[in-house]
């Protein structure tokens, strides 16, 4: 389980830089990211293996993290007020795949980046990173 937790800041950060091309010693992004449930120990480590990953890659000069307890609703907003604060990307781990799909698609036609990780969404534009529970057994 800590080899998945560990990864999923890695591989969501290769699938935002592989979006945007090779990247300069000056880039730096805005990195916005979307939780719907505190007090899970799974979410509270995957919140601070991204705050990790952020600060050791030297390219993120921001992170914008909506991490509260809410539904699809909630999200929805969530997800909106990242796409107007500009960010370049956004990881988000869904409420309801169906329920953020209008946001999705606003955040992929305004040129972000889109990463949901532990589940999928119906964004065909978003990239996924899933966890594969049989897998695990062999870890």
């Amino acid at each position: 389980m800590k080899k998945y937790l560990a990864m999923v800041p890695l591989l969501a950060g290769a699938a935002f830089l592989a979006s945007v091309g090779a990247s300069s010693a000056e880039a730096t992004y805005t990195i916005g990211v979307s939780n719907t449930v505190q007090g899970n120990g799974w979410r509270e480590e995957m919140i601070c293996a991204i705050k990790a990953q952020a600060l050791a890659s030297g390219e993120v000069t921001k992170l914008n993290i909506a991490h509260r307890n809410t539904d699809a609703a909630g999200q929805l907003e969530d997800i909106r007020n990242l796409i107007s604060a500009k960010v370049n990307a956004i990881v988000v781990n869904p409420a309801d795949p169906a329920g953020i799909k209008s946001a999705l698609e606003e955040a992929t036609k305004a040129g972000i980046v889109v990463v949901a990780v532990d589940q999928a969404v119906t964004e065909p534009s978003a990239y996924i990173i899933s966890n594969n529970q049989e897998q695990y057994a062999y870890l």
